[in-house]
């Protein structure tokens, strides 16, 4: 039991990780088309419902505690790693913007989870 559960923290630090780099581009996506598509800060809504939807598939017994894990880890602690070895303030990691993103994979993770469940597809394919 010890080694699955300190197997799957490798594998949610992995992907915290990733899900940190995923966002990075999307923020650069952002940036770039915002002068053309004012809503282009919708892009990162996307990015979270598949993290979101990635969680939900895959992972089967703790996917709340993933999906904390994850937005915590990959954004917020990440981001202070980042911003310490570059020498910059840690403001933005307390902003309002930051907080709401840390936020956003567990509130959609639940919001997928539901629709998951009251979807008649994928309650054949569970059978």
């Amino acid at each position: 039991m010890q080694n699955k559960m300190s197997i799957k923290l490798l594998l949610w630090t992995a992907f915290s990780v990733f899900y940190y780099l995923g966002f990075t581009n999307v923020f650069k996506m952002i940036d770039d088309s915002i002068a053309q598509n004012p809503g282009a800060q919708f892009y990162s809504l996307i990015y979270i419902a598949l993290i979101a939807h990635l969680i939900n598939k895959y992972e089967k017994q703790y996917p709340r505690i993933c999906s904390w894990f994850v937005s915590v880890l990959g954004l917020g602690l990440m981001s202070i790693i980042v911003l310490l070895k570059q020498n910059q303030p840690l403001d933005t990691v307390y902003s309002f913007f930051y907080l709401s993103l840390y936020v956003a994979l567990p509130i959609c993770y639940e919001l997928i989870r539901f629709f998951a469940k009251k979807m008649p597809i994928n309650s054949e394919q569970k059978k």
